[in-house]
């Protein structure tokens, strides 16, 4: 296998050694939205700060935050305010649902800091964690460092290193002791739309054959969105990046892909909605209308 290709894991296409730009993009977004005021802050992450390097840290600096968001909604319309609602409407999903669970995956988990943000999740709960190779050292590495910071609270993730257009992804965690049969929520983020539409079937069919009763929370683009005049600018942004946008797909067209493999959605939430659902009216922000949240259930009905 060439070392690119081998470096493609969960569809992004990464230089090989080096962690995910947009998982440390993504840390820093939560980190600033948690540095804004508490009437206008939507979400809180006091740790994703740990996880920023020097390249990233300066745009936290209190008297720059304000222009960096500026400049941020300039390259990217409305993508940051719906990273940060992303992120509180599946925290606040996660909570819901996690007590009638046995297992989480935090699928793409890159930065993510749910283990440490709430300890209130019942302990029973098998936490697994899955995302390319390099990302996982770098995570563990920078947890390591801050031990006054997140103390035993990773201690109970199992981290798990897929590549979702090559492996597959069930096999995996089942090497690393994840049950099939057990309730699991699955929490899909910011993975998507840098997936091939075979990888996206592949992955939602073997999810599909978890327990009744599971959950999977995950966020997609619109490919009506490539219409709006800004669309080309955000997708230069990430190809830029290296970490292309591959796959949209617009809500009323997710019959396709969810049908044919038993998955019922049990909600739709586009941008509009989580602004109603979480911004208050003088917080100027604007949430992009072309990416959208689903959350989908395993079993009949």
């Amino acid at each position: 296998m060439r070392e690119t290709r081998g470096c493609e894991r969960l569809g992004r296409q990464m230089k090989p050694g080096r962690p995910s730009f947009t998982a440390e993009g993504a840390a820093a977004i939560r980190a600033l939205e948690t540095l804004r005021p508490l009437r206008l802050r939507i979400f809180e992450d006091p740790y994703a700060s740990a996880f920023l390097s020097r390249r990233t840290r300066w745009r936290t600096w209190v008297g720059l935050r304000l222009l960096i968001e500026r400049l941020m909604e300039r390259a990217l319309p409305g993508v940051i305010p719906f990273t940060v609602a992303r992120a509180r409407w599946m925290d606040d999903l996660l909570v819901e649902l996690a007590p009638r669970a046995e297992q989480i995956v935090i699928l793409g988990a890159g930065y993510d800091t749910t283990f440490a943000r709430h300890p209130e999740l019942p302990r029973r709960l098998a936490y697994f964690e899955v995302d390319h190779p390099d990302t996982g050292q770098a995570k563990r590495a920078r947890i390591a460092a801050r031990p006054e910071l997140f103390g035993d609270s990773y201690d109970k993730v199992r981290s798990v290193a897929v590549n979702f257009e090559r492996e597959n992804l069930i096999e995996r965690l089942g090497e690393n002791g994840f049950d099939l049969g057990k309730q699991t929520v699955y929490v899909w983020s910011g993975v998507i739309p840098y997936l091939e539409r075979s990888a996206v079937e592949s992955t939602l069919r073997q999810l599909a054959r978890s327990a009744s009763g599971s959950h999977i929370m995950a966020d997609l683009v619109a490919a009506r969105g490539l219409k709006h005049k800004h669309a080309s600018r955000t997708l230069r942004y990430f190809k830029k990046l290296g970490e292309s946008i591959r796959f949209m797909m617009d809500p009323e067209d997710l019959k396709t892909i969810i049908a044919p493999v038993g998955l019922h959605v049990e909600s739709v939430v586009m941008g509009e909605s989580l602004r109603e659902m979480y911004f208050k009216p003088e917080d100027p922000r604007r949430v992009s209308k072309f990416a959208y949240l689903v959350h989908l259930r395993t079993g009949s009905g």
